[in-house]
């Protein structure tokens, strides 16, 4: 995700000041640190952080993609304002390059002049910049940005992980996705190559004009449940780790409750679970000859090697 938004931002920036400035100072526009965080802030929706050249983004996960864009927008203004003079505040530099860049986001076509215009929460940081925005606002023609690809929005794809790797796709943490920006001519045959990794694999196409943050109401549309991970909980076990001696606990992760090590991540001892007998599938793993049992994941049912971690085998087909 990281990759994606910082790719984006780079775009924007190169739109907007390449050829216009000086290489020395467009390289220091592009010198900043991203940090995405599903934090809940009531009165931040982000921060840039003077010492550390830093961008945060808060709220990632209950905000559209909209309001998520228009907020790293003033935080990169403020990022390039600093460059400027040495400092940022809401002063009429600070608006004036601000205005810029959403101008330039106009024109790359990732947000519309009525989708900035009609954000009710407070991203754009007050109603003085969408008055400011009006009033210079004029239509232009469009930039030829990323019209000729989409982004290819690829899930239930376990069986498909190291495919998908080597094809450079990126896993995007928010959404649960693989997702890439591909040629609107090769979509369709990047689907068959995908299916013929994984037959469960479901698909999602988007502009690729589009910067996606979450795609909470196309998870509704598919019926396809997307729950926030809570941090694991940790109960104690009476018993202790064979390996170092240390006290068992009952933790709860994203696949479920499982025991292990209290020590972690000193001791990485995680006890089998006693049900993997019963869910034996009577094969044994053409790598490593252990048996082969039967695992629920993310993604649903799958038959795997008894032996994870040491031995990584995933039966392609159930």
């Amino acid at each position: 995700m990281y990759i994606i938004i910082k790719a984006f931002l780079d775009d924007l920036i190169d739109f907007c000041y390449k050829g216009t400035v000086e290489p020395d100072m467009l390289a220091k526009y592009h010198k900043f640190y991203l940090k995405l965080t599903d934090k809940e802030l009531k009165s931040t929706l982000g921060h840039y952080i003077f010492s550390k050249k830093a961008i945060h983004l808060f709220n990632v996960k209950s905000r559209n993609n909209v309001s998520c864009i228009i907020t790293l927008i003033h935080e990169l203004s403020h990022h390039i304002d600093y460059m400027n003079r040495g400092t940022s505040d809401h002063s009429k530099d600070f608006y004036n390059v601000h205005i810029e860049l959403i101008m330039t986001l106009f024109k790359m076509g990732t947000v519309s002049y009525n989708e900035f215009i009609n954000l009710k929460d407070n991203a754009c940081n007050s109603n003085k910049l969408k008055r400011l925005v009006e009033k210079g606002y004029c239509v232009t023609e469009q930039l030829d940005y990323e019209k000729e690809k989409n982004w290819l929005i690829v899930k239930n794809c376990f069986e498909a992980y190291a495919y998908l790797k080597e094809k450079n796709y990126v896993y995007n943490f928010y959404i649960k996705s693989w997702m890439k920006k591909i040629n609107i001519n090769d979509i369709e045959k990047s689907k068959t190559e995908i299916m013929n990794t994984c037959k469960n694999a479901t698909f999602i196409t988007r502009s690729g004009c589009e910067l996606i943050f979450n795609l909470v109401d196309e998870s509704k549309e598919n019926n396809i449940p997307f729950k926030k991970t809570s941090e694991s909980n940790i109960t104690d076990v009476t018993k202790k780790c064979p390996k170092c001696g240390g006290k068992l606990v009952e933790r709860t992760g994203k696949y479920g409750k499982f025991t292990a090590c209290g020590n972690y991540p000193k001791c990485k001892y995680i006890q089998k679970d006693k049900k993997d007998e019963s869910r034996g599938t009577g094969e044994l793993c053409p790598q490593c000859g252990s048996k082969l049992i039967e695992r629920n994941g993310r993604y649903g049912k799958f038959i795997a090697c008894s032996s994870y971690p040491k031995c990584k085998y995933v039966k392609k087909d159930m």
